[in-house]
């Protein structure tokens, strides 16, 4: 670190200025990156949450913390090649980061099994809709051929009735 102080101390304000400014810049885009994984995290749980099993929300999940490590891997090397000081500053973004994701991680699997549980209760009441109204519709039909069968009973009896009384007289 003493060796940077010193190349820093040989540095012209413009100098120091210039290297301040790309530093700027690097925290801008880390930030940038951070928002846009948050983002793309935020869209992946929707994903997560329509996909309707916990398998494939854990396995969308890792693909998005395998891209989450990724970009903050390629930051980290960034930030090496500038200076030990910055570094610093992009290890305690990378813990928030990483703490973030984490926070995110477990709350898209509450939802995940929140939304698996709602989902099972839901066919559970239209299986048991389903039932009733097939239940239903079976003692309708039950009736139906009741009927018929006795109103063609009746029918047939009459009709019997009828041929017979002619003969009769």
């Amino acid at each position: 670190m003493a060796e940077y102080e010193n190349d820093l101390k040989k540095l012209k304000r413009l100098e120091l200025v210039d290297v301040i400014d790309r530093l700027q810049e690097e925290l801008e885009q880390a930030k940038q990156e951070n928002a846009e994984l948050k983002s793309r995290l935020e869209a992946r749980t929707l994903d997560v949450a329509n996909a309707g099993s916990l398998a494939e929300a854990a396995l969308e999940l890792n693909r998005v913390f395998e891209a989450a490590q990724a970009a903050a891997d390629q930051y980290l090397e960034n930030i090496k090649e500038q200076q030990a000081g910055a570094k610093e500053r992009a290890e305690e973004e990378l813990a928030q980061a990483r703490e973030q994701a984490e926070k995110m991680r477990r709350m898209a699997g509450a939802d995940a099994v929140q939304i698996t549980s709602q989902a099972k209760r839901e066919a559970e009441q239209i299986l048991q809709k389903a039932r009733e109204d097939a239940s239903r519709m079976a003692s309708d039909v039950l009736s139906m051929i009741e009927n018929f069968v006795n109103t063609s009973r009746t029918r047939t009896g009459e009709d019997k009735g009828a041929q017979a009384a002619p003969e009769e007289s």
